[in-house]
């Protein structure tokens, strides 16, 4: 018989015994396999299955003993295997039981583990005690946050308005009523000198001048002397009004004045710095000549005679027309700044005034050149104005509480220079927003006691002013109820 490849089998009589077998042996593992299919030329994927089969390779045997022998040992195999088998099936029974009772004792009432049961109630008692919190904080903010709220819309209107009016510094029927926003400014700055010349000039300055003379208007003509202790004689280049002296709670108030003095002649020895004068024309009146005297306001200075380095005459005119630029720019800012929250000062409600003060000849090289700068502003009432132009530009206006809000971009113009004079005429014009005022204490005051059905009836007797009107009940379970003064918020939407 040739040597050929069986499946186990249970007993030796299903082995065919045609010829004579030589040799069993028994092959289990994968390699032995592979290496009996690469004898006989075989591909091992073709003859193998998902786990191999034990092969029971046969050869040929010289005699019927042998054979025999072969045949039992096959018998044994397969009992050894079959006990094997049995040991390890009762193994892994015993093994499953006891991962059953683990299991087992390890589950709790509910059918789960006894640990996911703690997880679960630990679980349970955290999600009802959240609940419970939320409401408490819900609840109590419902009446933290209790009332009624309230929220109106103003009416508004937008219109074209050209205007003119009167404006006076004192109330007066009609007009409406500015105050006055005045400031001085002072500025100077030094020119090198680009030439040298004889030069003659009298030094000058500003003098305050004193009356504790009488309670009447003294008047000192063009020229009046007045004299400094040192016997160096200054006058005035115009006359001046001295008011008189007042009596207030007793104590006696000086009329006073100031005057710009020059020196009676050119020359440095003119330049001073503080000082008193009397006036020697007086001095035939002891009592007028010690009563009506003067103290120096600023330095006079500039007095020179002799050659000197000068600038020329139309660097110092460009000098002093940047100085007023930079002062009047400098002035404006500084007085609009100031301006209350409830007023309002146009760009062009101001007059402003310059003045030329002396030269500064003194220093070597150099001239310094100062200028003075008076500014007079006109800033009116917000509210006031809004109701003047409200008056003057909406039809069948009924007298209600209105405000402009872009009063501040509408084209302001004075119709007359108001420097010397408390009244002065002016126009408005632009696209005026007008905006009706809410009077809410009123308002407040005519809901309370009532409930939500009366809201728009109130409402209602407010319509001249209140273009729309909301309100929120809180809690929602008080929407019938009583609205309460002190629980009333009422806000005004912009």
């Amino acid at each position: 018989m040739p040597n050929g490849i069986f499946k186990k089998s249970k007993s030796i009589r299903d082995i065919e015994t045609t010829g004579t077998v030589r040799k069993l042996s028994v092959i289990t593992d994968d390699d032995g396999l592979d290496e009996i299919s690469q004898s006989r030329n075989r591909q091992p994927e073709q003859d193998r299955e998902a786990e191999p089969e034990e092969i029971v390779v046969i050869e040929e045997v010289s005699d019927a003993s042998e054979m025999n022998q072969v045949g039992e040992d096959i018998i044994k195999h397969n009992q050894l295997k079959y006990e094997t088998n049995i040991q390890n099936e009762a193994s892994d029974r015993e093994e499953d039981i006891k991962e059953g009772e683990e299991l087992y004792e390890g589950y709790g009432d509910f059918g789960a583990p006894r640990g996911v049961v703690g997880n679960i109630a630990s679980q349970y008692k955290i999600w009802l005690l959240a609940f419970c919190a939320l409401f408490i904080v819900g609840f109590s903010l419902t009446y933290l946050y209790s009332g009624a709220y309230i929220t109106l819309t103003p009416k508004q209107e937008t219109l074209s308005i050209t205007v003119e009016g009167t404006a006076s510094k004192n109330a007066l029927p009609g007009n409406v009523t500015y105050k006055s926003q005045l400031a001085t400014r002072i500025q100077s700055v030094s020119i090198p000198a680009d030439k040298e010349e004889y030069f003659e000039k009298q030094a000058s300055g500003t003098i305050t001048i004193v009356n504790t003379f009488s309670t009447s208007p003294q008047r000192l003509i063009k020229n009046t002397r007045f004299e400094t202790a040192d016997g160096l004689i200054y006058r005035i280049n115009a006359s001046v009004v001295i008011p008189g002296k007042k009596i207030t709670a007793g104590k006696t108030v000086p009329g006073t004045v100031d005057a710009l003095v020059f020196a009676d002649s050119v020359g440095p020895e003119y330049n001073v710095q503080q000082t008193t004068f009397t006036i020697p024309g007086f001095r035939s009146n002891i009592s007028r000549y010690n009563s009506i005297t003067a103290k120096s306001k600023t330095p006079i200075v500039g007095g020179f005679s002799g050659k000197k380095k000068i600038v020329d005459d139309a660097k110092i005119t460009e000098a002093r027309k940047n100085l007023r630029i930079g002062l009047e720019k400098q002035i404006i800012d500084e007085v609009v700044a100031s301006v209350p929250a409830d007023m309002i000062l146009f760009p062009k409600a101001y007059t402003i005034s310059f003045e030329s003060m002396a030269d500064d000849m003194s220093q070597k090289d150099v001239i310094v050149i100062t200028e003075k700068a008076k500014y007079n502003g006109f800033a009116f009432n917000k509210a006031e104005l809004g109701l003047f132009l409200a008056k003057n530009s909406i039809p069948n206006y009924a007298d209600e509480t209105i405000l402009i809000t872009n009063l501040d971009t509408l084209s302001f113009s004075p119709r007359v220079t108001a420097e010397a004079t408390s009244t002065f005429g002016f126009s408005v014009s632009g696209k005026a927003n007008f905006k009706w005022q809410i009077d809410q204490n009123k308002f407040i005051a005519s809901l309370a006691g009532k409930t939500r059905s009366d809201f728009s009836s109130v409402v209602n007797k407010f319509k001249s002013s209140i273009d729309k009107a909301d309100i929120l009940i809180r809690p929602f379970w008080k929407t019938n109820s009583v609205i309460e003064k002190d629980t009333l918020k009422v806000t005004v939407a912009n």
